[in-house]
């Protein structure tokens, strides 16, 4: 202290303690709902009951889309195929650590996809990603994937926001530890209450602009509009357009729209009477106008038509299709399969999700003209993952953008763990065969475009319409900027006031 005294000086002294006096910078802590109330939910982004968003701040992919829809780079800088596209080369990401303290290397992309080849694990990417033969360390940051035949498109498939690369180390404790190399790190976890996440110094894409994250458990959507009414959270994912005035015109708020290929429908298991009539489901979606229901739940440029495809409007292979209401196509189709007299069906939703009552009280409305008779069954929000999505006969469900290959091959590839609809079709198998290794883009398109006509006239499956999602952000809050929400890259969202 004597050094400093002779080298800067009294004033620079006065001006050290005044400094000292002044009280520390509020921490800048970003708050968020969701809906997650299962109880059941972990850390493992491959198991059936892990949180979606509990995961997102904590781990990274090796590749994500960027705004125009194609593959970024996260754990991987360069990727590049063999000849006919049968195996793929990444280099990885050098300096990167987990949250434990650990280098991230081959070791742990290789152990990331032998879970998700174990049989033992039950888990959802396993279909889509069957293509994958085997995944070679070549040395610690390159490796190799060697596929069971050629796939000009692969790099797209390792964009899903739940094929996190964990640690080799991790062995079975992935879903307590949550241990990854994303831009915050687990201090807290309370799946049912608040769970807390802190800046990772050590994160290889440089420190997050936040100090803290605290993201709260509340199921039910209105409690959550109440509680960003309220100044309790930063964000809301997703509102209704009946709910913009709540926030618009607002100095507290930021209502912002972003790009989205999310869907919400309806899926009818293919397995349970009366849905086991192809015709049943058939005539349910003539009877639909599904113009007035995007406008009816939505508003105006809330959404654009789905003719029951998943696959995004953006997306490079959305198959153009037109789905016009025929109510006299539908009774005809009912009275052909046996119901004259019309027909009485049970539709299982909640409140815990934007928009899903509105969906089924709309098509309620459109379908009793042609003598279907909806009995829409309210089901608790606590639990609804666990007691109703694949359990009832038909429900309400939401599915977020992927690719159009992969949510395919997830949703409605007979051997699937997550095809709701439980359709088999060998057909629709090999035209999504057929497509994986179709030369050109163009034969490519042919067949998942085949493939989509085919969910349309023949599945189990009802998608009116993609959704326009609109956020709400707190004042202050910055940098989610319009990337759909599985992509967005949380260590460069701030908060101003702290």
């Amino acid at each position: 202290m004597k050094i400093l005294h002779h080298a800067i000086g009294l004033t620079a002294l006065a001006t050290i303690g005044i400094m000292s006096s002044l009280p520390a910078q509020a921490e800048a802590i970003f708050r968020f709902a969701t809906e997650d109330a299962s109880g059941k939910a972990n850390l493992d982004p491959l198991d059936p009951t892990y949180s979606y968003w509990l995961t997102q701040p904590i781990f990274n992919r090796l590749l994500r889309l960027d705004a125009d829809g194609k593959p970024e780079g996260e754990l991987s800088t360069e990727w590049t195929a063999n000849a006919d596209s049968s195996v793929w080369t990444f280099t990885l990401r050098d300096g990167v650590k987990f949250h434990d303290g650990t280098d991230f290397n081959s070791d742990d992309v290789v152990w990331s996809f032998k879970r998700i080849q174990d049989p033992e694990t039950q888990n959802q990417l396993a279909a889509p990603l069957s293509i994958i033969k085997e995944v070679r360390k070549v040395d610690d940051h390159t490796v190799e994937f060697h596929l069971t035949s050629n796939f000009a498109d692969f790099p797209l498939l390792l964009t899903d926001f739940r094929l996190k690369m964990v640690s080799a180390d991790s062995e079975g404790n992935v879903h307590d530890t949550g241990n990854g190399t994303g831009p915050f790190r687990i201090v807290s976890k309370e799946i049912d209450g608040t769970t807390t996440y802190e800046r990772f110094a050590e994160y290889w894409g440089g420190p997050a602009k936040l100090d803290k994250i605290e993201i709260i458990t509340i199921p039910d959507a209105q409690a959550r509009v109440q509680a960003m009414q309220a100044g309790q959270i930063d964000w809301l994912a997703g509102i209704t357009p009946q709910e913009i005035p709540l926030f618009a015109g607002n100095d507290a708020f930021q209502v912002i729209p972003s790009s989205s290929g999310d869907w919400k429908g309806i899926s009818f298991d293919s397995r349970v009477a009366p849905f086991d009539n192809p015709a049943v489901v058939k005539a349910i979606k003539m009877a639909v106008d599904r113009e007035a229901m995007v406008k009816l739940v939505l508003g105006e440029n809330g959404g654009s038509v789905s003719c029951d495809t998943p696959v995004a409007p953006t997306d490079q292979y959305r198959a153009e299709m037109t789905c016009p209401q025929d109510i006299e196509g539908a009774k005809k189709v009912l009275a052909d399969a046996g119901f004259a007299d019309g027909i009485d069906i049970d539709i299982s939703t909640s409140d815990m999700v934007p928009n899903w009552v509105p969906i089924a009280e709309v098509l309620q409305q459109q379908v009793a003209p042609a003598g279907i008779r909806v009995n829409i069954a309210m089901e608790p929000a606590d639990g609804y993952w666990s007691d109703v999505w694949m359990k009832k006969s038909a429900f309400l469900t939401w599915w977020s953008i992927r690719p159009a290959d992969q949510v395919l091959n997830e949703l409605l590839r007979s051997t699937a763990e997550s095809n709701e609809t439980q359709w088999n079709n060998p057909a629709f198998d090999a035209l999504l065969d057929q497509a994986r290794v179709a030369p050109t883009f163009d034969e490519r398109k042919a067949f998942y475009t085949q493939a989509q006509q085919m969910i349309h006239d023949e599945g189990n499956l009802f998608i009116p319409f993609h959704i326009n999602t609109i956020r709400v952000l707190a004042k202050g809050v910055d940098g989610l900027g319009t990337l759909n929400d599985i992509n967005l890259k949380w260590e460069a969202i701030s908060k101003a006031d702290g």
